[in-house]
């Protein structure tokens, strides 16, 4: 996925929008449900100016933001954002325009939270902002096979 969403970027880079546009029809259905994914295809087509196209990838990366940011505010544990993956991280540090400068792990009354320090991309603020990770947590016990002896 990584790699299709790079190739992409650097098609939106140069302007190269219809490039961009078919590369996104062409793994659409594999990626439909990723934020990252709809909101390159929407660039795409807002930049060969077919806004009628560009709208069901803004319907779909709007649906999925808004199921993110219903789940709290990440400024403490009892109200932190709760993700899948590092893909929906990525996406609230998007839409919150904020750069990723360190991060440690914590956990509190049997979950796991990612504290993650940021800085606003226009600002220059700093600040920091609490993810609930325990799917993320999750998916790799089930992966190892649950979880080890003591944790």
């Amino acid at each position: 996925f990584g790699f299709a969403v790079a190739a992409i970027d650097r098609k939106l880079a140069v302007g190269e929008f219809q490039a961009a546009t078919e590369m996104c029809e062409q793994r659409y259905s594999q990626f439909c449900m990723i934020w990252l994914w709809n909101a390159r295809c929407r660039r795409a087509y807002e930049g060969l100016e077919k806004l009628d196209e560009a709208e069901p990838f803004r319907r779909v990366a709007a649906g999925i933001g808004h199921h993110l940011f219903s789940s709290g505010d990440g400024k403490t544990a009892e109200t932190a954002y709760v993700v899948m993956d590092l893909l929906e991280q990525d996406l609230v540090l998007e839409i919150l325009k904020q750069t990723k400068t360190g991060q440690s792990y914590f956990s509190r009354d049997g979950h796991n939270y990612e504290l993650v320090l940021t800085r606003h991309l226009e600002t220059g603020e700093e600040c920091s902002i609490i993810f609930d990770v325990d799917a993320m947590f999750g998916a790799y016990e089930r992966r190892l096979g649950g979880k080890e002896e003591g944790n």
